[in-house]
């Protein structure tokens, strides 16, 4: 059982113009709660219960903060009158420079939908600034699939402008990660220039959404589509991922980066490549001599099945000689596939970014702005309830 220490007035404030008002806030322990539950750096757990509708609806809302007060995770539980409970899961991160959220929806037990979004102050004069934002909102389906809407705008004050570089996307995702119904809407020249992003539509996912879709499209680079073998996932202590030729299976860490991700992802997809160039050599090699030999080789396939075959025969392993696995030349041509893949994705990032004026990090939502965090946190550490709006996050950034 958690233990509460209460540090809220027992006098309950008023009703607020919304219908809201602060019934208690507490310092939680979260000793005993799940470890899942608890994002790494928690230190302290903060509760704050809040009626809201007039006592229709009680929302109860979870912080943890790590050591220096920073908001890493937070969880809304929203009940109303006649309705199921509704739970949000959000998540904090954070560099300096953007701001990074990323929403849950539950509804008895399950995800029905989320929000991912990344802020990035810009000035617009003198000490006037305003806000560039990327979107992500979803809505899964019963059948498993999920309809998606991405948004990239840019964000004035009021009677103040920034210029019009908005991009909408809107797509239909299915299970096995495939994205289908591609919409593009907004500036035409701005969308004649990122239509062959091969990311556009994926690159704000969550980690494993996105590794769950770029694979499809690594497939495609590496020349592996239908090949046997499943993606999986799994925490690694001293790689990023690897390729198993037995079963064909490719395992990834998705505790990295997205452009880590892409370049492990084309690596472990090029020995899969490596391996079917290899077994089609010796095939061809043992049926030289029948009449119904139909395995054939392309040129550059004959050229490099060879020296592949070789290179397979003296692999050495990482941890028995590491200079000699990394000399390898599977190894070699498996990190060249893989750093080719990556500088296409850096390229797009670079150009998308470069397009809307924001950041490279916004273009695939990894990171989070100190000060709008801390602007966040303190209206939770406060006893007044109100709704931060975009007008508040303003005047934090000018701040």
């Amino acid at each position: 059982m958690v233990n509460i220490v209460k540090i809220a007035t027992n006098v309950v404030p008023k009703w607020t113009k919304n219908g809201c008002r602060l019934l208690s806030k507490q310092k939680l322990d979260f000793s005993s709660l799940p470890k899942n539950l608890i994002p790494e750096r928690a230190v302290v757990l903060e509760g704050v219960e809040v009626e809201t509708a007039f006592g229709k609806g009680l929302s109860k809302v979870y912080s943890f903060l790590d050591n220096e007060g920073k908001l890493l995770k937070k969880v809304v539980i929203k009940k109303k009158e006649g309705e199921n409970t509704v739970k949000f899961i959000r998540n904090y991160e954070r560099d300096g420079q953007v701001l990074f959220t990323d929403t849950k929806h539950i509804l008895d037990g399950k995800v029905t939908g989320g929000v991912r979004e990344s802020f990035f102050v810009k000035p617009i004069q003198n000490d006037v600034k305003g806000m560039s934002r990327m979107k992500l909102e979803y809505k899964l389906n019963p059948d498993g699939t999920r309809n998606e809407t991405q948004i990239y705008e840019n964000l004035a004050p009021k009677g103040y402008t920034l210029e019009n570089k908005t991009l909408t996307t809107t797509a239909t995702r299915l299970k096995d990660g495939r994205v289908i119904n591609k919409t593009i809407n907004g500036n035409s020249e701005l969308i004649s220039q990122v239509k062959e992003d091969p990311y556009l539509f994926i690159r704000n996912y969550s980690n494993e959404d996105f590794v769950e879709s770029a694979s499809l499209y690594a497939q495609q680079l590496q020349d592996v589509v239908g090949m046997k073998g499943q993606l999986r996932f799994k925490k690694l202590k001293k790689c990023g991922g690897y390729y198993e030729k037995g079963t064909k299976n490719v395992t990834i860490d998705l505790r990295h980066d997205k452009v880590d991700l892409v370049n492990t992802l084309n690596h472990e997809y090029r020995h899969k490549w490596q391996y079917k160039i290899i077994s089609k050599y010796v095939k061809r090699f043992f049926n030289f001599f029948r009449k119904d030999n139909k395995i054939v080789l392309q040129e550059s396939e004959q050229e490099l099945a060879p020296r592949m075959l070789k290179s397979d025969i003296l692999y050495c392993p990482s941890q028995v000689n590491y200079k000699k696995y990394y000399s390898n030349f599977l190894e070699q041509d498996a990190r060249a596939a893989g750093a080719e893949a990556k500088n296409e994705f850096n390229k797009y990032s670079k150009k998308l970014a470069q397009l809307l004026g924001i950041p490279k990090e916004m273009t695939f939502c990894s990171t989070l702005n100190d000060k709008l965090s801390s602007f966040i946190q303190n209206h939770l550490q406060t006893t007044d309830v109100k709704v931060i709006n975009m007008s508040e996050l303003f005047a934090a950034a000018k701040s």
